[in-house]
């Protein structure tokens, strides 16, 4: 049996073992094979692999930063040598990654949707934007991709663009709850308040702890003059977010104009005394940059590992 056939084998065994959850066996089982065969990358890219789904980022670094000085060709390699360092709060060394990546395999489409993530951290909104829509093009199924340009477009306050991805990311996945929240949040901005409360509802209905839609939503209600319906919104935020400033005077504007000044106060005293002024959110989050198989990054390195912590990115995610 020729070295490269052996490789493979061991690579698929220890994804058998990522698949039933053993990322410790698998680990192992690499260790063994990289002391036999010390120059194979891809027994390192598959040994960072194995420590990604354990979350161990430091030795996934580690694998697959030795994986791309062995073969300096392999976009892939690039692509979760970026994923991991943004992961390790590194975003200009994941942006180089995932900007080589693309220069090494320019239909990546995964590589422009979380170079587009990055941006957006770094309120580069129409540099993310043009890096969402080219995952877009190729591949016009990634739900994320549409949201998060979506989001982009909110940002820079072109609304009619954000209503049009938005009504595709529905279109494309009608149980995507937090989408319905974005769209109502934009036709809310374009003065469409029916069409605006008919999504927070369909969004709260599927995910009745969305603080941000109960926020946007008790707006809305404060504008229309419907003030205990403002009040029931916000006390919903503040049962989210007990500690939240914000939530606390937004309530205490609702009381105001409901004309209980008392109330008002409280909240106002409640609010000074957390002074954690963190605005709930208008948008949906970014789609983190997970490896597993299990989100609409679409990476295969088939670990059961588990969603992992959110964002950016929905980030969803």
């Amino acid at each position: 049996m020729n070295d490269k056939k052996k490789v493979d084998e061991i690579i698929q065994k220890g994804e058998n073992l990522l698949l039933e959850g053993k990322a410790a066996d698998a680990v192992a089982l690499y260790d063994e094979a990289i002391e036999r065969n010390p120059a194979s990358a891809r027994l390192y890219v598959a040994r960072g692999n194995a420590y990604f789904c354990e979350r161990n980022w430091r030795f996934a670094c580690r694998d697959y930063t030795i994986a791309v000085r062995m073969n300096p060709d392999n976009a892939e390699t690039f692509y979760s040598l970026g994923l991991v360092t943004f992961l390790m709060d590194a975003p200009e060394t994941a942006l180089k990654c995932y900007t080589r990546a693309i220069e090494l395999k320019p239909d990546y489409a995964d590589a422009y949707y979380n170079r587009g993530v990055i941006y957006d951290e770094m309120g580069m909104y129409m540099t993310a934007s043009e890096d969402y829509s080219k995952a877009i093009e190729l591949n016009p199924e990634m739900t994320s991709a549409w949201n998060n340009r979506g989001n982009d477009w909110v940002d820079m306050e072109e609304y009619e663009n954000a209503l049009a991805d938005f009504n595709e990311v529905i279109r494309l996945n009608p149980a995507r709850e937090k989408a319905y929240g974005n769209r109502g949040y934009v036709r809310q901005k374009l003065g469409d308040i029916e069409g605006a409360l008919e999504d927070y509802d369909k969004a709260l209905e599927s995910d009745p702890d969305d603080g941000g839609t109960y926020a946007n939503r008790g707006r809305l209600f404060l504008e229309r003059k419907d003030y205990q319906a403002a009040i029931d919104d916000f006390s919903e935020l503040i049962r989210l977010a007990p500690m939240n400033a914000t939530a606390y005077e937004l309530r205490a504007e609702a009381y105001t104009a409901a004309g209980n000044a008392e109330a008002a106060a409280e909240d106002l005293k409640k609010a000074e005394a957390f002074d954690s002024r963190v605005e709930p959110d208008d948008e949906d989050e970014e789609d983190d940059g997970c490896t597993c198989d299990h989100g609409d990054c679409g990476c295969d390195h088939g670990c059961s590992c588990g969603d992992p912590p959110s964002d950016e990115p929905e980030s969803d995610e």
